[in-house]
């Protein structure tokens, strides 16, 4: 009977943790999305400054160019910016894997364990991407 009924309560934990975990993922995928967005903004206006920088050149419009220079360097100040965050993400992924995978080894849960590593693979690979 008490086997049972700490098998009950471990399996609303795993419920909860579950559904928190989920709102978690959904708000990583959903900042992620954004800073991928930023980044595309970002390169669109390097892109454009760059062009608006050598039409400048070309007519020799000193003002243009300055223009266009400043938007590049704004378009690649966005990028990073972007890729910073995501660099923020994946470690705050790569940290809370590794407790989970710790704490699944700690008391053999196999599964715990295993997802741990993922959420932790997962965060290296992210950092790693957006260096």
């Amino acid at each position: 009977v008490r086997s049972s009924a700490a098998s009950d309560v471990y399996k609303r934990q795993v419920s909860t943790q579950s559904t928190g975990s989920n709102k978690q993922t959904k708000q990583i995928q959903m900042d992620s999305a954004k800073n991928n967005q930023e980044r595309a903004e970002g390169k669109t206006e390097e892109w454009s400054g760059w062009a608006k920088d050598k039409i400048g050149g070309l007519i020799g419009n000193e003002q243009m160019q300055a223009e266009g220079k400043g938007e590049q360097l704004k378009g690649e100040a966005k990028q990073e910016h972007a890729k910073f965050k995501e660099r923020v993400i994946g470690t705050t992924e790569q940290i809370g894997g590794a407790i989970k995978k710790d704490v699944g080894k700690l008391i053999g849960n196999e599964q715990m364990e295993a997802e741990g590593k993922a959420t932790e693979l997962k965060g290296q690979a992210r950092e790693h991407v957006n260096k």
